[in-house]
């Protein structure tokens, strides 16, 4: 008995070294890489990288987008569009907007009528009230991000409110999730002032293979993130920059399955980033 319990300890600390070697090559592999990077404008910028070939990222391929977004200087701001009734592809919302920058916004059925799974609050005007999660993306009325984490709808103030999650990072630690399926994903973080949005394409073998939320938030830590939350992911992870190719969708969604940037899909939402109205 003795010596099953020793090398059943035996046996977890070993699982446990592998792991933790794994995690530590991925982050010095983030380290180390040389994004694609362009600025868009005054304190935005947007970073893509394959990670292939001997820069896999937990053990595969992945093809990720990001964009750095530093509220003290951009002076864009960010919003939220909504649907007109049926959904709309987060690019389309995007460019009637006028957008520099987007990403789809939170969950939503998928079939009539398209009602969303979130609380919304939209510039002081509740729109829905559905599943009140306690994990909330916020703007102020400069338009400014804020993360809210297991907070109480009715105590956030802002007058835009969207319900995400679930929330990824707290205070910079990693937090408990319930799935374990790798999935194409957008979250958003915040380190600072400064916004990060991230798409991870997936469900594209020898591509991009996407990741677990437990994954996702490790990658976010690794970029320096505080606070983060997911958003739709899914055939619904898109990011959109203005003056693109293929309508400004920049990364691989999904939704055609198969590994080009045609497979977007309509959603309810979407997070933008454009200047401010007058």
């Amino acid at each position: 008995m003795k010596h099953a319990k020793l090398y059943a300890t035996l046996l977890t600390l070993s699982v446990f070294s592998v792991f933790g070697q794994a995690q530590s090559r991925d982050s010095l592999t983030l380290a180390d890489v040389e994004w694609n990077v362009r600025e868009l404008a005054e304190g935005v910028e947007w970073k893509s990288y394959h990670f292939r070939d001997k820069e896999k990222l937990f053990g595969t391929e992945e093809y990720i987008n990001l964009l750095v977004v530093d509220q003290d200087k951009a002076r864009e701001t960010f919003r939220i569009a909504v649907c007109g009734g049926e959904p709309e592809p987060t690019s389309q919302m995007a460019q009637k907007a006028d957008a520099l920058a987007a990403v789809n916004g939170s969950n939503f059925s998928v079939a009539p009528p398209y009602a969303i799974r979130s609380y919304l609050r939209l510039d002081g005007q509740v729109l829905s009230e559905e599943d009140p999660s306690g994990d909330y993306l916020t703007l102020d009325s400069l338009g400014r991000v804020e993360l809210e984490y297991n907070t109480r709808v009715q105590w956030i103030k802002a007058p835009t409110v969207l319900g995400c999650g679930p929330a990824l990072l707290f205070g910079g630690k990693v937090l408990a999730q319930k799935s374990s399926a790798r999935e194409p994903r957008t979250a958003i973080a915040t380190k600072g002032n400064t916004v990060l949005l991230i798409t991870v394409d997936g469900r594209s073998f020898r591509n991009s293979s996407g990741v677990t939320l437990s994954e996702l938030a490790e990658l976010l830590r690794w970029l320096g993130a505080e606070n983060a939350l997911a958003l739709d992911g899914g055939n619904a992870a898109t990011m959109y920059i203005r003056g693109e190719d293929f309508d400004g969708v920049v990364n691989h969604p999904s939704g055609n399955g198969k590994f080009n940037h045609k497979g977007e899909q309509a959603v309810a939402n979407a997070l933008l980033l454009c200047l401010p109205e007058n």
